[in-house]
This record gives C-alpha cells, structure tokens and sequence, in this order.
C-alpha cells in the first residue's frame, strides 16, 4: 500500500525524458530537518519523488526525534541508457556519503540510520556499502534486482522496450548493472537492525523480486 499511494502520485507527475540531463542532476533537492538532534535518518526517495506521502514520511521520522536529511533524484536516473544509470546512481552514493561524513563531524550523531522507499532503495544499498557505521536500515518494498524489476515493472515498461529496441536483453542488462542490485550488498545488513516492509501484490517493484530480497534476510523482521 505505501509503494502503491507513492508510484500512484509520481505517475501523475511523469515527464518525459530530459534532453539535457547529465549525471550532476541526479540529485534534484536535498534538504534537512533539525539537524542538531541526537540521531540522524536518511531518506532516499522512490522514482520521481513520492510526492505527499514521502513528504509525511519524513515528518513522521522528525517528529520521533530524529533530524532527517532527505532527498529527491530526477526521473532520469533510471532511464534507456546502461552507462547514464550507472553513472547517475554512482554519483547519488559519492554524494550523499559525503554528505553524511560531513554532517556526522559537525553534529557527531549517536546513530545514523537509512531509509528508503521502492527505487530509493538502489540508492540506499549503496550508500550504506560505502558507510558502513550506520546502525538501522527501513527498507519499504525494496527489489533484489534492479535490471529484472525495470524489466517486469509495470511502470517501466516503455524504458524496456527502449533497451530491447537497442538488441539489449534482460540478461544483458543484468550483467550491466549488477554492481547496482541490492542483493550484491547483502552481507553489508548482517549485523545491522534492518526492517522490510513488502508487497505481495505490487507490479510497480514485483513482488516476486521483493520475496527475493526477503529472503537473504531470514533473521529479519517482516512487517
């Protein structure tokens, strides 16, 4: 129901394809609240936004006492080319890593956690590959494979065709961008408190590819 009400909104704010669009405007908005509490979440954001509810999401973490350092991408990052998605969400972890050194000196957190919403969680995986001292991960309706769920998701099916139109097949892109699947960074949460919330019925991040990142984390809650 979360990814539901999220990819529900974002659709109604989809744009086409930006002509001009480099790796540099992956990152669209950042932003952060009361950033002098004692622990700091980060929220990384579903495709194209979310709109009010990832909005709501991150009051409600503030409101439980946390400062919250959010983030909003361009739709572009995921887009019909192999190398732009690669490069687009390597700059997304460089970048926010670095953001969170360098609210981490100033404030010297007690805990740094993650969290993150359906493609958000791409984004996360990675992040918290590259900064290994956080202490809590939240991942709504997270997919274990990036490629094989923009290949079946019902969202993404214009950027498949797109690739099969270049001769790509869903192998091919598999082998492409298997640095960018979460289940590649498994063992990174081994230690952690992780929470999954998932789907049985969503075709926005199948649900088939949700059970599967579910699965590496048998120890895990499930809610």
């Amino acid at each position: 129901m979360i990814d539901f009400a999220i990819s529900r909104y974002a659709s109604l704010r989809y744009r086409e394809r930006d002509s001009n669009y480099q790796t540099s405007d992956a990152i669209t908005g950042r932003s952060i609240i009361d950033p002098s509490s004692e622990r700091l979440t980060v929220l990384f954001p579903p495709w194209h936004g979310g709109g009010f509810v990832y909005g709501a999401l991150a009051r409600r973490i503030k409101d439980s006492g946390s400062s919250v350092l959010s983030y909003t991408f361009h739709g572009d990052v995921l887009q019909p080319d192999v190398d732009t998605v690669l490069q687009s969400f390597t700059y997304i972890k460089d970048t926010i890593t670095e953001d969170i050194d360098e609210l981490n000196r100033e404030h010297r957190y007690d805990a740094v956690d993650l969290v993150a919403t359906s493609l958000g969680n791409v984004s996360l995986a990675l992040v918290a590959s590259e900064y290994g001292e956080f202490r809590n991960a939240t991942m709504i309706v997270p997919g274990s494979n990036l490629a094989r769920c923009m290949w079946e998701g019902s969202r993404t099916q214009d950027i498949r065709q797109q690739f099969e139109a270049q001769g790509l097949a869903v192998e091919d892109l598999d082998s492409s961008w298997d640095i960018l699947a979460p289940k590649q960074y498994a063992e990174v949460f081994a230690d952690k408190n992780v929470k999954i919330h998932i789907s049985d019925s969503d075709t926005v991040i199948p649900a088939g590819f949700q059970q599967k990142w579910r699965l590496h984390y048998v120890k895990m809650p499930l809610i």
